[in-house]
């Protein structure tokens, strides 16, 4: 993601309106297929075509040309899956973590969510005497427990009941084989739910996210118009790639951190250069 996650990358989108957009499965794309210079003869990361289609099988623009190469083979390999239900697997569970760390949520908030409710008693069967910060460490690593046997689980029985025993069985499969059961996917439905409704909304989040969206616009525009204030290797890439796809590559490397710390440096004259 870029800086300022989801806010960032709408932000960029719209900068880039008129120069193919932006989306952050394309950009890592080109990341690692452009961008990184880790050999002499080529830039890139130099990775297998498979590793490329599972970045690609991401993005939710099938038309872009950086992927549609990589799209119309099938379902992606298990491998591939079975990333992608990990990243979906911790994201919510970390979330919850974040929200409590920060106090954007207690945990009386998540009372009303069962699959929270459920692993919390088994914690506090296990551990009677735990206190608040190890019991809700010890909640979260259950939470993820909980969802890793259930996803090993449905997949070993996607895999025999679609008799699964090669490569082309995967790819001609009508559906993804590394799945969380219906049971697991409500559960987490409903904490998707409470955290788009307080968390990912809470005034403190929205806050932060008009705030880096103004950040990343204002130094868009004002790369644009000074172009030296870009660092010297970008400046010289830009000759050849486009002012826009420079910056755009620029901002979208940075750090919430360094993107702040960037902004200073631009728009406020104490700020060291």
């Amino acid at each position: 993601h870029p800086p300022f996650g989801h806010a960032g990358e709408r932000t960029l989108n719209t900068c880039m309106k008129d120069h193919g957009g932006y989306e952050h499965n394309r950009h890592g794309l080109r990341i690692v297929e452009h961008l990184e210079y880790r050999y002499p003869d080529f830039p890139g990361l130099n990775l297998t075509w498979e590793v490329l289609e599972a970045q690609a099988f991401h993005s939710k623009q099938p038309e872009a040309p950086e992927v549609k190469p990589y799209r119309g083979v099938g379902q992606p390999l298990l491998e591939a899956q079975v990333v992608d239900a990990a990243d979906s697997l911790a994201y919510n569970c970390h979330d919850v973590d974040d929200a409590l760390n920060v106090g954007l949520i207690t945990p009386e908030d998540l009372t009303a969510i069962p699959f929270w409710n459920q692993a919390l008693e088994e914690a506090r069967q296990v551990h009677r005497q735990l206190p608040g910060e190890r019991l809700q460490a010890t909640v979260i690593r259950r939470l993820i427990d909980w969802q890793v046997r259930d996803l090993l689980e449905n997949t070993l029985r996607n895999l025999a009941e679609y008799q699964v025993a090669s490569i082309d069985d995967v790819r001609r499969s009508a559906n993804l084989l590394v799945v969380p059961s219906v049971e697991m996917k409500m559960l987490t439905a409903a904490l998707e739910r409470f955290l788009h409704e307080r968390v990912y909304r809470h005034f403190r989040v929205m806050r932060m996210a008009a705030k880096g969206q103004r950040i990343l616009e204002w130094m868009f525009e004002e790369f644009r118009r000074h172009p030296r204030s870009l660092p010297p290797r970008y400046y010289e890439r830009s000759k050849s790639e486009g002012l826009e796809q420079t910056i755009c590559d620029y901002l979208a490397g940075m750090t919430d951190r360094y993107a702040q710390d960037e902004y200073l440096r631009l728009f406020q004259p104490t700020t060291f250069v």
